[in-house]
């Protein structure tokens, strides 16, 4: 009898675990209500109108980028700005050795002046002799003598003036003035150097910075999307985006398309130009274009993270009338900052959950709340187009005319 029970009390006691793991899930299903509904944060939809935005990669350039150069031989006396300063056009930047450069100016004036006078000697005696002729005191042939010999005169007096004119713009050379308004960069010749012997010895760069260009190439596929906005609106706006620790964002206008698509990438540069009043902007750096080729009115834009992808497409959670979840899917269309445009799916009174929740079943009950948590920026408005900028031109470089004095005069080489 004692052996009996001992084999039985295993099942006994099994079937005793399995009792009150039934009683336990009848009482689940029985007291639902017992675990309150997880709360929901959610956002609803803007209703905006948004820009149609092309985006790009793209690159600073300056407007104007030159190399200062010594065009006379000579030993740097004088450097007559700091590196890397603002400089405005005609200021004075290098002062070069022009003691041999002076001399030569004094030279061909006195050459100028000899042959001046020996021209008006020859004109002169020609005079004499044409009137002898008709007196028949000298022949037709010694006054033909007297004629080429004024006119050789003549040429000796304008090569003289061309040496002159040579002589005093090597002289202008040695002070040499900023060409354009910009920023210059560092020197790399130092006082007492001796430059200019060389084809061309570079002595430092400038650049203008307001305005600056960017460049981008645009693929052919959409050449003609950006050719009709274009024509229709007079002018496209750009927004130029650089990422960092402090994102910036700057303002411009397309001002370039080139006259041919590469045949080996399949797409045409384009340029914009960009107001640079603070120097923010710095040729070479690298950052994305938004072409603005239109506007989409009354666009609904949720955010980016709150979509959801699997096989069957995009679509969201929302929460209807009654606090349960459904899945609705959508069409997204352009993405804007962080924001999603909705073509298809959604209304502006749409309840969207934002985040992740423990459970996310279509049907289940939650406790709906607006959400406090995620904040994103504003999309970007309709931009408009900006006030055009005055094309880079500077002066011209005007020579020095033969009747120039002999003090040095300021010209810009680049």
């Amino acid at each position: 009898m004692r052996r009996r029970l001992v084999q039985t009390f295993p099942h006994t006691l099994a079937w005793g675990f399995a009792a009150l793991l039934l009683s336990t899930i009848s009482a689940c299903n029985k007291h639902p209500s017992s675990l309150p509904p997880q709360q929901a944060p959610f956002i609803q939809p803007q209703k905006l109108t948004v820009p149609a935005f092309l985006h790009y990669a793209a690159n600073t350039s300056a407007t104007l980028d030159v190399d200062i150069t010594a065009r006379t031989p000579g030993y740097v006396e004088e450097i007559l700005f700091i590196d890397g300063q603002d400089v405005e056009q005609g200021q004075p930047l290098y002062t070069i050795e022009f003691t041999t450069n002076q001399a030569e100016v004094e030279q061909a004036r006195a050459e100028v002046n000899i042959a001046t006078a020996d021209l008006e000697q020859a004109q002169l005696e020609l005079s004499r002799y044409e009137r002898l002729l008709k007196t028949n005191a000298v022949s037709k042939e010694q006054v033909d003598n007297e004629r080429l010999h004024m006119e050789q005169t003549k040429g000796r007096m304008l090569k003289a003036q061309a040496q002159l004119t040579e002589a005093s713009k090597n002289l202008s050379y040695t002070h040499i003035a900023a060409p354009f308004s910009g920023r210059i960069s560092r020197t790399l010749y130092d006082v007492g150097d001796l430059v200019g012997t060389d084809k061309k010895t570079v002595l430092t760069s400038m650049v203008q910075l307001d305005p600056i260009y960017l460049y981008f190439s645009v693929a052919s596929t959409e050449l003609q999307a950006v050719m009709k906005a274009r024509a229709e609106q007079g002018g496209l706006p750009v927004r130029f985006r650089l990422k960092g620790k402090e994102n910036l964002s700057f303002i411009g206008a397309l001002d370039f398309i080139d006259n041919q698509v590469s045949s080996s990438t399949g797409t045409i540069q384009m340029r914009a130009s960009i107001a640079n009043p603070d120097k923010r902007l710095f040729p070479g750096q690298f950052g994305t274009v938004d072409l603005q080729v239109g506007s989409q009115k009354d666009a609904l834009l949720i955010p980016e993270y709150v979509l959801k992808q699997d096989l069957e497409g995009t679509y969201v959670f929302t929460i209807d009338k009654d606090n349960k979840l459904q899945r609705k899917e959508v069409q997204p269309g352009a993405k804007i900052d962080g924001w999603q445009v909705i073509s298809k799916g959604l209304s502006a009174s749409d309840k969207i959950v934002a985040g992740h929740l423990m459970l996310m079943r279509e049907g289940i009950t939650v406790a709906p709340k607006a959400d406090q948590t995620h904040t994103l920026p504003k999309p970007a408005t309709v931009l408009a187009l900006p006030s055009p900028s005055p094309s880079p031109s500077p002066s011209p470089l005007i020579s020095p005319s033969p009747s120039a004095s002999a003090s040095p005069e300021t010209a810009a080489s680049s």
